[in-house]
């Protein structure tokens, strides 16, 4: 029981972490800044969906796993 806990709350904080990785990411993209290159921001659109995406991947797992503890509870 002890090894689900510790899953759930791992996947969650890894979604939590690239959840706010992507939108200092996204903050990147936005301010202006010298020496910015226009050739860049294409690779940190995809970069930002990646971590989206795969912290959504890691918040559903910890729901799934959450539901497993639940219905060995019950």
């Amino acid at each position: 029981m002890k090894e689900y806990y510790a899953k759930m709350n791992d996947f969650s904080r890894f979604g939590i972490v690239l959840l706010a990785l992507s939108g200092f990411l996204f903050l990147g993209l936005l301010i202006p800044y010298e020496g910015k290159e226009a050739s860049h921001a294409p690779y940190l659109i995809a970069a930002n969906f990646t971590f989206i995406f795969t912290s959504a991947f890691f918040f559903q797992k910890a729901m799934k796993i959450k539901k497993q503890i639940d219905e060995l509870n019950s």
